[in-house]
């Protein structure tokens, strides 16, 4: 469910991209458009992880009551967290059993992961609070 939710917002954040870039748009609805694109894209990225996540955890009932009360305990920090542990910026003691645990996929592509959701969660709060800011196709 997680997967279809995150490809719909994505297909979401790709289209307000394209209506933002129509000349034909004042200033203030381009921008309104570009900014509302990137935190679209960031909570379909986040939705896209957390899907998969548990879909690790629960492979039996990936449908089931405890795989959707897990999907709903991840929180974007603790993502956040974890995914910068993978690129050195926070510490995790592995003696102590925190920490992202064994990574089964080649720890470049979860450090690109890691990179791309920080990077798009900055942008995010950037795109919702800072308004000074203007926010172009680029950006977007």
């Amino acid at each position: 469910m997680n997967r279809q939710i995150g490809v719909a917002w994505l297909a979401a954040a790709v289209l307000l991209c394209q209506q933002a870039d129509d000349s034909s748009l004042d200033d203030n609805l381009q921008q309104a458009c570009f900014r509302r694109s990137i935190p679209t894209a960031y909570y379909a990225v986040f939705h896209l992880i957390t899907g998969d996540s548990t879909a690790l955890v629960c492979v039996e009932a990936p449908q089931s009551p405890v795989a959707h009360r897990l999907r709903r305990y991840l929180n974007h920090v603790d993502l956040k967290k974890v995914l910068a542990s993978l690129l050195g910026s926070v510490e995790y003691d592995q003696k102590k059993g925190s920490g992202p645990g064994p990574i089964s996929m080649p720890l470049q592509c979860m450090q690109a992961l890691a990179e791309s959701f920080i990077g798009l969660q900055k942008a995010r709060e950037t795109a919702d609070y800072a308004f000074d800011q203007p926010i172009d196709a680029l950006k977007a």
